[in-house]
């Protein structure tokens, strides 16, 4: 996860529908990867507020 995050929040990776892929995540039961995925969602938050509510539409769609 945290190489994901580096990759990511350098821009060596974007980031687009896959964001449905780590908010599933959240729902595992290993409290480390969960608490991983929360920092890479603040992280991301921190560098582009925008882009979560851009695909936020699309992960709800996704989770229905």
């Amino acid at each position: 996860m945290s190489v994901l995050t580096h990759l990511i929040l350098n821009d060596y990776l974007k980031l687009k529908s896959e964001v449905y892929f780590f908010v599933n995540l959240l729902l595992e039961d290993n409290e480390e990867l969960v608490e991983s995925v929360k920092m890479f969602f603040r992280e991301v938050n921190n560098k582009n507020p925008e882009f979560l509510n851009n695909t936020f539409p699309e992960v709800v769609a996704k989770l229905s």
